[in-house]
C-alpha cells in the first residue's frame, strides 16, 4: 500500500477563545477540588489510621505552609524536567522561559514542528508519568500526607496539556504540531474530494 502523499498542506492556528478560556479557569478550580478528594481518599486507602501531620501552633502552620508551597514546586518542575527530557529523546532542544500566556508553559520548543504521536508523548507523558510517581508517594513513600496537596496542585495545572493533546487528536491524520504563544500552529493535510478525483 502506497504512503499517502501530504505533500500538500494547510496551517490553522489554534488558541483557545473566551469561552475555552473562562472554562478552563472555572475548571482548574473543580478540578483541583475533585483532585483532592480523590488523592485523599487514595491516601486514607493506604493509611486508615491516618495519622495527623505533626504540625502544632503559629510556627508548626508556618513550617507546614512552606512545605507544602516547596513540595508542589518542586512537582511542577520535575513536571517540566519531564517535558524536556521528552524533548531530548524526540530529537529537539528544549528552551526553558516563561511564556507569557495563560498556560505558563516554562520549557518550551524550539519551535519543532511534530507528527501527533510525538505531540501526544511529549504532552501527556509528564501528567501520566508524575502523577503515577505521586500516587506511589502517597501509598508507599515517606511522609505521604504531604504529598497530596501538591499532586491535587499537579493535576489541576496540568490541564493545558490535555486540552492541547485533546486538540492534537482531533486534527486530521498526517497533522503536524507545533507550540507557539498561546496556542498551536496545526499543519493538516489537504485531502481530496470525491469530485476532484480523476
Amino acid at each position: 500500500m502506497p504512503a499517502e502523499d501530504y505533500s500538500d498542506r494547510t496551517e490553522r492556528r489554534w488558541q483557545p477563545g473566551h469561552r475555552v478560556a473562562t472554562v478552563l479557569a472555572f475548571g482548574h478550580l473543580v478540578l483541583l477540588v475533585l483532585a483532592l478528594v480523590a488523592f485523599a481518599d487514595w491516601y486514607q486507602l493506604w493509611h486508615p489510621d491516618g495519622a495527623a501531620l505533626p504540625v502544632q501552633g503559629q510556627l508548626g502552620i508556618l513550617v507546614l505552609v512552606v512545605v507544602l508551597v516547596g513540595a508542589t514546586s518542586l512537582v511542577l518542575v520535575v513536571h517540566e524536567a519531564v517535558h524536556a527530557v521528552v524533548m531530548l529523546l524526540i530529537g529537539i532542544r528544549p528552551q526553558v522561559k516563561v511564556a507569557r500566556d495563560p498556560y505558563l508553559r516554562f520549557v518550551q520548543t524550539d519551535g519543532a514542528s511534530l507528527p501527533r504521536g510525538k505531540f501526544l508523548l511529549l504532552a501527556l507523558t509528564p501528567v501520566v508519568g508524575v502523577t503515577c510517581g505521586l500516587l506511589a508517594l502517597i501509598a508507599l513513600g515517606p511522609w505521604p500526607g504531604w504529598w497530596v496537596l501538591p499532586a491535587a496542585v499537579h493535576v489541576a495545572a496540568s490541564t493545558p496539556d490535555v486540552v492541547y493533546a485533546v486538540v492534537a487528536a482531533r486534527a486530521r491524520p498526517g497533522s503536524q504540531f507545533t507550540l507557539v504563544e498561546n496556542g498551536l500552529l496545526i499543519s493538516e493535510p489537504v485531502t481530496e474530494s470525491a469530485d476532484d478525483l480523476p
